[in-house]
């Protein structure tokens, strides 16, 4: 079922294999580690090694993907996986930063509370006082998210 009079959505896989940093993580990995555990005695965290390990398989279609088709035209494309880790991956991060900006503005609405919360935070806090309220404002956000 098509849907008349919607923008046209393109998307582009954004190629991680392509860019700097994943060129320069996967030439250089296994030496990395190697180097560590020979100066170190001990090899990296177990975390350590899960996050980069999925960074490097994050967003290439060889470690996974699926074909989506569009319902009007039939064109079909293919989306690759993605880790969704938040400490190293850009691709990642900057998915789970939106989301989160997203979330907070649904808790928050156009309130009252909230539009005062903002102002104060934006005109009024002095510096010490501003991260106290960046503290308190994302403890309550982590945990409503639990709720």
């Amino acid at each position: 079922m098509s849907i008349p009079n919607v923008q046209t959505y393109h998307y582009q896989r954004h190629e991680p294999e392509k860019t700097t940093l994943y060129k320069l993580i996967q030439g250089n990995w296994l030496s990395f580690q190697q180097k560590v555990e020979h100066d170190l005695g001990y090899p990296l965290p177990d975390f350590v090694n899960k996050e980069f390990e999925a960074y490097l398989r994050c967003g290439i279609l060889a470690h996974g993907f699926l074909r989506a088709q569009c319902t009007s035209c039939q064109h079909e494309m293919l989306v690759a996986f993605s880790c969704k880790k938040r400490g190293f991956c850009p691709s990642c991060g900057a998915r789970r930063m939106s989301e989160t900006a997203a979330h907070l503005a649904a808790l928050l609405g156009q309130s009252p509370i909230s539009v005062a919360l903002r102002s104060k935070i934006r005109f009024q806090a002095p510096q010490p006082q501003l991260k106290s309220i960046q503290r308190s404002f994302m403890a309550i956000w982590f945990y409503s998210a639990f709720i």
